[in-house]
């Protein structure tokens, strides 16, 4: 019987076993975690500022973060322009017309900017009635392609490109109509070949 005073933990990578001890969480000194914190944080950023994005982007939410364009309106592939303009250069981070993956994320972004009316990075501008978002984010087929989440019969094929009306319905309009939009900054890339670039 073995026994053993401390908890570890135990790996198997390529048949090799190795044990790595570990360490209770209350054990870690407030010090040494804002040091871990800081380090990628420039010295003047905010604690919560969501580094390696533009200052910008300054609307969190549940690890992702927006920037809110309600002064200009544009088309939609302009407004696709203007966010994937915002590229941080770091390789990891991105920028881009705002996908929403679950609907966690989509009651967030209505919550940010109620009653607002915004273009989204949802389009079928490749083929019709197959909408895609402007990068390859898994969101397991969401928003569905009908339903409630589409404002009155929508999508209907008035238009290629995917407005989020005010109160939190998607709405398929023409891409050449202006709008106020939303951009977002993660780690997933604008995909240009998605929306017919």
């Amino acid at each position: 019987m073995l026994a053993c005073c401390r908890p570890a933990l135990l790996v198997v990578i390529g048949g090799c076993d190795l044990v790595f001890p570990l360490r209770a969480p209350d054990a870690v000194p407030d010090a040494t975690l804002d040091a871990v914190d800081s380090l990628d944080a420039p010295a003047d950023a905010p604690r919560d500022a969501f580094f390696g994005c533009p200052a910008s982007y300054d609307q969190p939410f549940n690890g992702h973060v927006y920037r809110f364009e309600l002064a200009t309106q544009k088309t939609w592939l302009n407004a696709a322009a203007d966010c994937a303009d915002d590229e941080t250069g770091d390789g990891i981070h991105f920028t881009h017309l705002a996908v929403l993956g679950d609907e966690q994320e989509r009651s967030g972004v209505q919550a940010l900017a109620p009653g607002r009316v915004l273009w989204l990075g949802l389009s079928d501008i490749n083929q019709e009635a197959t909408f895609l978002w402007v990068t390859a984010e898994a969101t397991s087929g969401y928003p569905p392609s009908s339903g409630a989440l589409w404002s009155g019969g929508a999508p209907n094929g008035d238009g290629d490109c995917v407005q989020y009306v005010g109160d939190a319905d998607l709405d398929d309009l023409d891409c050449s109509v202006p709008r106020l939009f939303v951009c977002e900054c993660d780690q997933s890339a604008n995909v240009p070949s998605r929306y017919g670039q």
